[in-house]
């Protein structure tokens, strides 16, 4: 290629061309009367071809729109696309582009155009049908806005909830824990399986870690779905310097196969009681053993609720027919 051709500036015609088989229609307006040429691509012809032309671009443009513009896009629209904003692009040489909504009969479908800085004092506008993906884009906000009002309504409940598509493992997390979200993990994320690898090291118990991790591998994890449905996990998580107890709560929702939600539930206060009933309950069956062979019988009844257990060591004591347990032991007491 020689330098002359090198340096010779691209016509608006050539750009009108470049960009044909992104967008429906291309219109080449000239900047000094408004004049203008409309043209469409020729099937897979890479040239256009003219479809339509006039001496007021402008005042044409408003007139089939506003015939055929959506009710509540009309007066946006038409701000829009006055005339100094369009000219606009040839001062600065920066392009606008602008989404709206036409009318066919009842059905409604969604456009885009967008305007460039041409050559020799053209602009051009390019205008495209945007309607599969726009309502691919309306259908995407509104299960997400629903999986937000399920996330509020569960945020009193849960410290955080995900929402992992298993086909391309994206994932979104909503967290409702201050200390949580100070943990520093991604809120937005790719592939939540590699990310979570990377997450657990870093919060959950050094001894819980290959638990957790092997619990939470994809095809594992799939597999028990497939047989329950709902998978939970009991582990420890370090917040700062403190160790607690955490659930998390996994289900596949038949309604919503491609996903599966995670919620991370606080259960500390429930396993630490458990726990405290646990081992107080060992250490009172240790001593009514020691005791046993010193006492008839012996009762450990709680204050609150006057509920009682009685544990005997003699078969005596026991033919009097007094139960092992009971809910009230004032009562049976007084009875006996």
């Amino acid at each position: 290629m020689n330098s002359e051709g090198s340096n010779r500036p691209i016509t608006s015609d050539e750009i009108a061309v470049a960009i044909a088989k992104d967008y429906n229609s291309i219109y080449v307006i000239d900047a000094a009367d408004d004049s203008y040429v409309e043209y469409v691509s020729d099937g897979d012809n890479p040239q256009l071809v003219p479809r339509a032309s006039g001496t007021d671009f402008y005042k044409d443009a408003i007139l089939d729109c506003s015939e055929s513009l959506y009710p509540d896009d009309r007066d946006a629209f038409l701000e829009s696309f006055k005339k100094e904003n369009v000219i606009s692009v040839l001062k600065d040489g920066c392009s606008f582009s602008y989404r709206f909504r036409l009318m066919f009969g009842s059905e409604v479908q969604h456009y885009f155009y967008k305007t460039l800085r041409g050559s020799e004092d053209k602009v051009i506008v390019a205008v495209r049908n945007i309607d599969d993906n726009r309502k691919q884009e309306i259908a995407a906000e509104e299960e997400m806005q629903t999986y937000r009002q399920i996330a509020g309504a569960l945020a009193s409940r849960y410290e955080v909830i995900y929402r992992i598509n298993i086909n391309t493992n994206e994932y979104l997390e909503y967290s409702t824990s201050d200390d949580y979200a100070k943990l520093g993990t991604t809120r937005l994320g790719k592939d939540f399986f590699a990310e979570m690898v990377e997450d657990v090291k870093k919060i959950v118990c050094e001894e819980d870690v290959d638990y957790v991790i092997r619990q939470l591998d994809k095809e594992s994890l799939l597999s028990d779905l497939a047989k329950s449905r709902t998978v939970s996990l009991t582990y420890r998580q370090q917040l700062g310097d403190k160790l607690k107890y955490v659930r998390l709560n996994i289900v596949r929702p038949n309604t919503d196969p491609e996903y599966i939600v995670m919620g991370l539930l606080d259960v500390n206060a429930q396993i630490v009681h458990e726990q405290e009933i646990m081992q107080e309950s060992e250490l009172f069956n240790n001593v009514a053993m020691a005791l046993a062979s010193r006492y008839e019988v012996i009762y450990r009844v709680n204050i609150h609720t006057n509920e009682y257990h009685e544990f005997s060591s003699s078969e005596k004591y026991t033919k009097l027919e007094v139960g092992n347990r009971g809910k009230d032991f004032f009562s049976d007491t007084q009875r006996n």
